[in-house]
């Protein structure tokens, strides 16, 4: 072999693999850039009011303008009107079920108490429309709160007086032998001054008034509360022919033949 051959040979022999260690470099976290970022919030929220359907980016109407509309809708003898069509739609239901019912057969009507029943107008207009729960509570000579009034102690003095289209419906209903449940947002702490507001006005007797207990588990909605209890009274025998509240919760959640909702603008129940 020549020193040619043998020169080429050492070059093209493979030396054996060496592997060294990785040189870890320590991580290393760099604040960000908040400056420019806040730069573009702006200009991000702008898109996504542009995103938004157009009904919801517009203006609210004015707090004070809508007020003004509640007043005069009330005070124009329109809210008594719409009260008085839906309460005799339900009377009407109500006297067709007892003239056609078998004998012997258990009829009731159930109704909810504020802006059903009675009505809490003078204590809605003295608050502005405003909710206030644990406020005092005092009534002028007239007999209407003289200032800005809580809604317990409006509660306890019992005043709240009839809506007339329901009062007359609820003694008619007793004339025809059907059985009168209240079912209402009040608690049981509140029962006796309610149970005297209702006499005071002159509803006639009822089979029972359901009130909410003082203490229980927070419920997402009124209907909660209702729609088991009217499941109560179907379950002692009895048909609901006419269940009558002035929110969409004291409605809901079935165990009633037909349901009649009256006209309440001035404040929402879930």
């Amino acid at each position: 072999m020549t020193a040619t051959r043998q020169t080429r040979r050492r070059r093209l022999t493979r030396r054996p693999l060496t592997r060294r260690p990785l040189a870890l470099r320590p991580l290393t976290f760099r604040p960000l850039a908040l400056r420019p970022l806040a730069l573009l919030a702006p200009a991000v929220v702008a898109l996504a009011l542009l995103l938004q359907p157009a009904a919801l980016r517009a203006e609210p109407r004015n707090l004070d303008l809508v007020t003004q509309e509640l007043t005069a809708y009330h005070d124009s003898g329109a809210y008594a009107v719409e009260l008085a069509e839906v309460d005799q739609q339900a009377l009407q239901r109500i006297e067709h079920r007892a003239a056609t019912a078998a004998p012997g057969a258990k009829l009731a009507l159930v109704l909810d108490i504020d802006e059903t029943s009675v009505s809490n107008w003078p204590d809605i207009v003295a608050n502005g429309f405003a909710f206030l729960p644990n406020a005092p509570c005092r009534l002028d000579g007239t007999g209407r709160p003289s200032s800005p009034c809580g809604n317990n102690a409006w509660n306890g003095l019992a005043a709240a007086p009839a809506i007339e289209p329901t009062l007359a419906l609820a003694k008619r209903a007793a004339e025809l032998g059907v059985a009168i449940f209240f079912i209402t947002g009040r608690h049981e702490h509140e029962r006796a001054a309610t149970e005297k507001n209702l006499r005071g006005v002159g509803y006639p007797a009822w089979q029972q008034l359901y009130l909410q207990p003082d203490k229980g588990p927070h419920l997402a909605s009124a209907a909660d509360f209702k729609a088991p209890v009217r499941a109560r009274i179907e379950a002692q025998g009895y048909s609901i022919v006419a269940n009558i509240g002035d929110q969409v919760s004291d409605l809901t959640g079935g165990h009633a033949e037909a349901v009649f909702k009256l006209p309440n603008p001035f404040y929402r129940i879930k």
